[in-house]
């Protein structure tokens, strides 16, 4: 057994790319304790393993030869003013998405998978979402979202930002954006995300089982 770890990786640095970090007592875990690893994907010659990072919304690159990480990059977020992204966050046994000013969906990608075409290796991410519970230690709170037609949704869940490090002022973070997501694997470049269709289609034809928990 070979241990790989994140002790090289700077907690701020991370933060500053886009990485999610826990705050305790007001400062940074250290990245060897925060990040979580989850699932993994490994590319076709066997010399690399993309792991998911799901609380930090990121994606921790493996090398297999020397059993070390090389990378670890951030996800990037869903901005739910968007259309292509409207959500229906009201459970009232009815589907009419809207849109959100200030408010992001944060991939937390749960499972991933690769496929290479042309010689460019690919990953797909099922963005989960996850809050995180360590004993005391809770990052979710609540909160009211008004939507751009003045409807308000209540008690949805969110990142706290005071136990969050890199969120920005005034915007509300939503666990999981619904959506999957394509990512070129050497970057880490956004190059497709379903958006809302995922919630349309399972609105559709799973309408028992829609804004269920689990």
């Amino acid at each position: 057994v070979v241990n790989a770890g994140f002790a090289d990786f700077s907690s701020e640095e991370l933060a500053q790319n886009g990485v999610l970090i826990g705050l305790v007592d007001g400062r940074m875990n250290a990245a060897a304790v925060d990040l979580e690893p989850e699932y993994i994907a490994v590319n076709g010659e066997g010399t690399k393993a993309y792991v998911t990072l799901q609380e930090a919304n990121a994606i921790g690159v493996l090398d297999l030869e020397t059993a070390s990480f090389t990378a670890v990059k951030g996800l990037g977020f869903v901005d739910y003013s968007r259309e292509e992204n409207a959500a229906d966050l009201i459970e009232d046994n009815a589907y009419a998405p809207k849109t959100y000013e200030n408010t992001l969906g944060v991939r937390m990608p749960d499972g991933i998978g690769l496929y290479e075409v042309n010689g460019q290796t690919y990953l797909l991410t099922a963005n989960e979402g996850d809050a995180r519970e360590w004993g005391d230690f809770i990052n979710e709170t609540k909160v009211s979202l008004t939507d751009t037609q003045g409807k308000e949704a209540e008690k949805v869940r969110v990142l706290d930002p005071t136990v969050t490090a890199g969120l920005e002022e005034g915007v509300s973070y939503l666990f999981g954006s619904r959506s999957f997501s394509i990512f070129k694997a050497d970057t880490m470049e956004l190059v497709y995300d379903s958006g809302n269709i995922f919630e349309n289609k399972t609105a559709s034809y799973l309408a028992d089982w829609f804004n269920s928990s689990n």
